[in-house]
């Protein structure tokens, strides 16, 4: 397993990876905002849903590259 390291580097990954993080730091500018339009009922739920996302994006691709490469032994 530790030869194969460089497999769960495919252009997917990369992508959801730069994806989560420009979707973490609008996150981060909605709830650090002093504004009062940024913070209605609306954009909150923005905010809580997005924090879901994110983490649904990141279980996707720790199954993908559990899939690509296995990181555990296979049960019988």
């Amino acid at each position: 397993m530790c030869e194969d390291w460089y497999k769960i580097f495919d252009i997917y990954f990369v992508l959801s990876v730069i994806a989560v993080i420009y979707y973490a730091y609008i996150l981060y500018l909605i709830t650090s905002s002093t504004s009062l339009a940024l913070r209605s009922p609306y954009f909150r739920i923005f905010v809580v849903t997005g924090i879901f996302d994110i983490i649904g994006v990141i279980a996707l691709e720790y199954t993908r590259e559990e899939l690509i490469i296995g990181f555990g032994s296979v049960l019988h």
